[in-house]
């Protein structure tokens, strides 16, 4: 994370396309930096939100866009674990990292919201250390607010011995609900109580259709699925958030 707005504006500069890990960076204003060398070079720089290529999410913002549940009101999505493992210690610098499961985790989870809702309105959420005493938080919860009153809650944790991975959008006439976000099934109730189940799983390598998309853009000019200027506002977010809880 502290190397990807250097070496990917120096990449950039060399006249190389970029498909860059995730969270775009430290900060909003390194990811506002990326963008510009973008612009500036004239190259692609794609971020490796991979999830946005989940058949499930897809079939979700699909379904969400037909009016299958009416209007959207709602988005619920955790994702609750332990600690990371040793070799991944470098989680808990935040000179490193940023932060913790808001930037590790919940990034995810955020810019699935803005794949189906669009470019967030307001965001604010909290930071804790409920049980482990770190550098970074061990508990994040993320509020954010769309247009047409969408609004999402995010949490995500390193203290919690039962493994969760939730992700349902309600709406006036029914819920979507994606349990678990990493598994393939997508559950459809409707208001009359109806509820369908699709079968619809990732790629064996969840990293392969983010490359293949990327790939394709240079290749054949296919638009990306998560260019800097939608996956920046990932990072829009989470700057929200860090500032409610400097100010709390």
């Amino acid at each position: 994370m502290a190397l990807h707005a250097e070496q990917a504006i120096a990449a950039l500069r060399a006249g190389k396309q970029v498909l860059c890990e995730k969270p775009v960076a430290l900060d909003l204003a390194q990811a506002e930096q990326m963008a510009a060398a973008a612009r500036d070079y004239g190259r692609l720089l794609g971020i490796a939100y991979y999830r946005r290529l989940y058949p499930k999410l897809l079939r979700a913002k699909q379904l969400i866009a037909d009016g299958a549940i009416g209007q959207p009101l709602l988005a619920e999505a955790n994702y609750h674990g332990w600690l990371e493992s040793p070799e991944r210690a470098w989680l808990k610098d935040p000179a490193l990292a940023g932060g913790g499961p808001l930037y590790d985790v919940g990034s995810h989870r955020i810019d699935a919201c803005n794949f189906l809702f669009g470019k967030p309105r307001r965001a604010t959420g909290m930071l804790s250390n409920a049980l482990h005493e770190l550098a970074v938080e061990d508990s994040a919860t993320v509020l954010i607010e769309y247009a047409g009153g969408v609004h999402a809650v995010v949490d995500v944790r390193w203290n919690s011995h039962i493994q969760r991975d939730q992700f349902r959008v309600i709406g006036v006439d029914g819920e979507i609900s994606l349990d678990m976000l990493n598994g393939p099934a997508l559950r459809l109730l409707d208001s009359r109580g109806n509820l369908r189940e699709e079968h619809l799983p990732a790629h064996a390598n969840v990293h392969y259709p983010a490359v293949e998309n990327f790939v394709a853009a240079v290749l054949d000019g296919a638009p990306l699925a998560c260019p800097i200027d939608e996956a920046m506002w990932t990072d829009w977010v989470t700057q929200q958030v860090m500032h409610a809880q400097s100010t709390s």
